[in-house]
């Protein structure tokens, strides 16, 4: 892994453009940032992409090692891509092949949402909550299942 010397970087932010960064003098347009393990260590091993391609420039090995307003930026960057609801009532469920529909309630607002291959799109995360990714790619959180009183969501785990 080539991680990256935080005490070089500097990320520029600027109003309705793309994230830019200056590394090692040279100047990188199209910055992308990607967790590589987002469930489990939220606050480590951050990839630094950029241009067109995704070229990976390395790894950011922690981000308390940034200072506070690359820190900023880089959490404000990061919240927007992996921007997560969380859903606190199904209000309807059916299955219809090949997909399963759901009418459901949640943090940004009420969504139906459509789920393929619900085996491979819903899945535990270590914190014992439930994530379920759309056919748009959007992911949703279920927190508490086991305990909710909404039946759907008691009946997702079946799922699992």
């Amino acid at each position: 892994m080539n991680f990256l010397n935080v005490n070089e970087l500097q990320f520029i932010q600027k109003e309705n453009e793309c994230l830019n960064l200056v590394y090692q003098q040279k100047e990188y347009t199209a910055v992308k940032l990607y967790y590589c393990f987002p469930l489990k260590e939220p606050n480590r091993y951050i990839s630094v992409r950029y241009g067109e391609e995704e070229k990976e420039l390395g790894i950011i090995e922690n981000l308390t090692a940034l200072s506070k307003e690359n820190q900023r930026i880089v959490m404000a960057s990061l919240s927007f891509r992996y921007f997560i609801p969380e859903i606190i009532k199904i209000y309807h469920h059916r299955y219809q092949r090949p997909a399963h529909h759901f009418d459901v309630e949640t943090t940004s607002g009420r969504k139906k949402i459509m789920v393929t291959d619900i085996v491979w799109n819903i899945f535990k995360t270590p914190d014992h909550c439930i994530m379920i990714q759309d056919t748009d790619g959007n992911y949703y959180l279920l927190k508490e299942y086991l305990k909710h009183p909404d039946k759907y969501i008691k009946l997702i785990k079946n799922y699992l």
